[in-house]
């Protein structure tokens, strides 16, 4: 369940049986995450990756306690961030961590960045956050960090609007904005879903070189196995709010063994010539309220068994690799 421990040190963050559920005005209390558990160490990156409505975006902000506009978020198990537990830690505590132990990097700039203030006016604002710096020390390092995130004219960009730059230049600048306070974990939130193909290739590298740079933890959130292969150390596969299946990288994509994981891998794209024969997965992720008996993913499942949709199955463990299958009495 553990990642390789690093020079003996124990993992950056660890997730013990984190549920999350979320009380809204209508609904009540949805039960959105159920039962996460893993690891993970200095300079590992985690891929997450799922369809859209399997949680994946909801785990990345609770970790940071951010819970959606208009809910109530309530979180049960541990969080534990460098041995502490995060779950009953308060509001005034965790704008002190944010930023500064771990960051965020969403998945559309220009609605995380404000459009009303210049990019120099918003990086200086989560420096000082943090940091008791002056102005001039503060814009230096605003150059500093444009420069490193290879923005050309970065003195030029600072004073710019976030209207004023392309989706990739806006995307480098909040990239820029979460390191900037050089954190231990960095959680990206599907960081180039909206950028074309060679951005987004130029956005992985960054994020490589940031990682060996900082010798940070990355969480690193897709639904595109494509992009996790490229970027991840392990894999977390995620399907309606659960843990089914986890392994390193490698292994994941040589010996997948949940059919949700397989199906994910038969819907990459091979080749521009088999376009149009593209393999998808029948039917949608069942609805929050509306879980399946069973397994969350048999009514979807060409190999599902009679128990599949009567019986939760399990977790089965070798070594790192995990499953939550009924087809694995022993791997």
């Amino acid at each position: 369940m553990n990642n390789t421990n690093q020079a003996g040190k124990g993992p950056i963050l660890e997730l013990r049986n984190l549920s999350i559920a979320l009380r809204t005005g209508n609904a009540g209390v949805l039960n959105i995450v159920e039962n996460i558990s893993f690891s993970l160490h200095q300079g590992h990156t985690l891929g997450v990756v799922g369809e859209s409505g399997c949680g994946k975006s909801i785990l990345a902000s609770s970790l940071l306690k951010l819970a959606p506009n208009g809910t109530e978020e309530r979180l049960s198990g541990q969080v534990l961030l460098d041995g502490h537990d995060l779950v009953p830690v308060g509001e005034k505590a965790m704008r002190q961590i944010r930023g500064h132990k771990m960051a965020m990097i969403f998945q559309e700039p220009m609605t995380a960045l404000n459009p009303a203030y210049r990019i120099e006016t918003q990086m200086r604002e989560a420096l000082r956050a943090h940091k008791r710096i002056g102005y001039r020390e503060s814009q230096r390092l605003i150059v500093e960090l444009l420069n490193q995130v290879g923005i050309p004219q970065s003195r030029t960009v600072a004073r710019q609007f976030p209207h004023q730059l392309s989706g990739g230049m806006r995307q480098r600048v909040m990239i820029a904005m979460a390191i900037s306070c050089m954190p231990e974990l960095l959680i990206a939130d599907e960081p180039t879903t909206a950028l074309d193909v060679t951005i987004q290739a130029q956005i992985l590298a960054l994020m490589k070189d940031i990682k060996e740079k900082l010798k940070a933890a990355i969480i690193f959130i897709s639904h595109d196995m494509g992009v996790i292969r490229e970027i991840a150390d392990y894999v977390m596969v995620m399907y309606a709010g659960e843990l089914v299946e986890y392994s390193p990288c490698d292994e994941i994509f040589s010996r997948p063994l949940h059919p949700y994981t397989s199906a994910l891998l038969k819907s990459i794209p091979r080749s521009k010539n088999n376009a149009d024969e593209l393999y998808t997965i029948r039917d949608t992720v069942p609805q929050i309220g509306a879980m399946p008996r069973g397994c969350r993913f048999s009514p979807r499942c060409d190999c599902a068994l009679p128990r599949c949709h009567e019986e939760k199955p399990s977790e089965i463990f070798e070594g790192e690799h995990r499953v939550r299958c009924w087809k694995y009495g022993n791997i």
